[in-house]
């Protein structure tokens, strides 16, 4: 690739340790994702790649390529238990950062994020102007992004193993890749159980009921307004041009049966689904090609 163009990487921060997810809550007053009082949270020198520890091969090959941490590449790590509405602070540095490697080079930039990061750069491109993105952004590549949502998120609430249940119950990422909600053919609408237990079955409009059986009520607030965030419930395009990679003949689950009804047993017996990348899954990632 021609060096003229800057990156910036947008990817997962091990900054965040598993430590720490029960360090949020949602304030039902304020409706936000907040930190416990006490609690202050940061990237380690963004902009730079020192937040990216353990994942260094998310930035390896593009140096082994030609492109220069700090010059042309830059490194821009997200906290990783948030959803696009909790991370108003970082898209502020994100844009400060955009505009310094476009200053730097007089060109615009390209935002490149895996997995979860489509869907931060996906809320930090709807929150610019279109004046703004047509100076500053050349491309957005996403790969592999879960823009309509994982069954497997809902096994992580229900049955993850160990710490993975944990992680996916105390902190705000988990529902924000639930499957998406509607009858178009990229979501999952209500005739399609995605999770069975022997007296109910469980629809992507059936969440908060879910939780109810599971024995958290008290996640419903900060689950609904997760769940209906506009960037991905909505799903408007990004504004600028776009380039999806995904994975093929690679599985996944599409549904969960479950032997036991919840209420009366803790879950760790699952029996899944077809092992499939799900159409709709796909056809979000052309609409996203598209939509530009």
């Amino acid at each position: 690739p021609s060096l003229s163009v800057s990156r910036c990487l947008l990817a997962n921060s091990s900054a965040f340790p598993l430590l720490w997810p029960e360090q949020l809550r949602f304030d039902q007053q304020n409706k936000s994702i907040v930190a416990n009082p006490g609690v202050t949270v940061d990237i380690e020198d963004f902009g730079t790649f020192k937040g990216f520890k353990g994942a260094a091969f998310l930035f390896l090959p593009y140096e082994e390529h030609g492109w220069i941490p700090q010059i042309n590449f830059y490194g821009a790590p997200y906290d990783w238990r948030l959803p696009s509405a909790g991370l108003e602070p970082y898209y502020t540095k994100l844009q400060a950062l955009v505009e310094h490697a476009f200053s730097q080079h007089n060109s615009k930039v390209t935002l490149l994020s895996p997995s979860g990061g489509p869907q931060v750069a996906l809320g930090f491109l709807h929150r610019m102007t279109q004046e703004w993105k047509d100076k500053h952004i050349a491309w957005f590549i996403a790969e592999s992004p879960v823009w309509s949502g994982t069954p497997t998120a809902l096994a992580a609430v229900v049955s993850g193993e160990s710490y993975i249940r944990v992680l996916a119950n105390t902190t705000f990422c988990a529902p924000w890749y639930f499957p998406r909600a509607g009858e178009t053919n990229n979501t999952w609408g209500n005739s399609e159980p995605l999770v069975f237990t022997p007296s109910k079955n469980y629809t992507a409009y059936d969440y908060n009921q879910l939780l109810l059986d599971l024995g958290f009520p008290e996640k419903l607030p900060g689950v609904d307004y997760v769940v209906n965030d506009p960037d991905l419930k909505d799903f408007a395009a990004p504004g600028v041009d776009t380039l999806v990679t995904y994975g093929y003949d690679i599985g996944t689950p599409e549904y969960f049966h479950y032997p036991v009804d919840f209420f009366q047993n803790p879950l760790q017996v699952i029996q899944y689904g077809p092992v499939l990348w799900h159409k709709r899954v796909l056809l979000a990632l052309m609409c996203a090609c598209v939509c530009v």
